[in-house]
């Protein structure tokens, strides 16, 4: 608790080298001793006669420094609840870990989405007098006739429409095209 109200009179000196206002130092050091860090703020906006625009400067900055805590200052909060100061460490560290594990999980799932939009992959192949067309995984068309799914697996997916099957390899992003079995060629 003293390094936020030490932390907190320097902001505060700072703030108001910066404005040009004139207050005492010694008014606030010798009060600073008696309140807390909250009390603190209140007490230096009523020692300072300033104008409304300083003020809410002012105001501004004690509400964001006063959610402002360190790892610090939370294991001295914790240990002044009777805990010991071992329990408070693994409290704190248990507490980053969980932080940062979040902030990975997140990463790996932005990176994820990142590369799937990048893993797009044209849905119309053409070769060989022949025209391939996926509207999803479950359904393709030949030349405009509905595909039957005939096998697959986590490498490919084999589609056949007649007398063609068309291989369709999910790593390498290849389709290719079988009549009666024989191997044709690679549609494009």
């Amino acid at each position: 608790m003293p390094e936020r109200i030490r932390y907190l009179k320097q902001v505060f000196l700072r703030i108001h080298n910066l404005i040009s206002v004139r207050v005492s130092a010694w008014d606030i050091r010798s009060n600073l001793t008696a309140i807390s860090y909250s009390q603190f703020s209140v007490h230096y906006l009523r020692l300072t006669m300033m104008n409304s625009s300083i003020k809410s400067f002012s105001l501004l900055a004690v509400i964001l420094l006063a959610g402002c805590s360190s790892p610090t200052s939370r294991i001295a909060d914790c240990q002044a609840q009777g805990v010991s100061h071992d329990t408070c460490y693994l409290a704190e560290q248990q507490r980053q870990t969980a932080i940062l594990s979040a902030s990975e999980a997140q990463a790996f799932k932005n990176a994820e989405a990142a590369q799937h939009a990048q893993a797009a992959k044209k849905a119309i192949y053409k070769g060989f007098g022949m025209t391939f067309r996926m509207s999803s995984k479950n359904f393709a068309y030949l030349n405009d006739s509905l595909c039957a799914i005939d096998e697959d697996n986590k490498d490919a997916t084999v589609y056949q429409s007649g007398l063609y099957n068309v291989i369709v390899y999910h790593h390498t992003g290849k389709v290719a095209l079988m009549k009666e079995g024989q191997f044709v060629g690679y549609l494009k």
